[in-house]
């Protein structure tokens, strides 16, 4: 987690000004813009792996024999 949080917080760094630049708009709004869109795409990763767990679910028998495997 501590990767993820130091590659999007270095991503923030670098692109924040050139888009608020861009966008003819404040550091603040650009900061909060980036934090709505992550927010969302969290949000909807969650959701979305959520209910493909829920509708294809891994079957017992694979996950046993992958346990096997290890305890090996």
């Amino acid at each position: 987690m501590l990767h993820a949080f130091l590659f999007e917080g270095g991503l923030l760094l670098l692109f924040l000004p050139i888009i608020a630049w861009h966008l003819g708009i404040s550091l603040w709004q650009a900061f909060l813009m980036d934090i709505t869109m992550a927010t969302f795409y969290l949000v909807h990763a969650f959701v979305y792996n959520w209910i493909y767990d829920n509708v294809f679910p891994i079957p017992a028998n694979h996950l046993l024999s992958q346990r096997n495997d290890v305890v090996a």
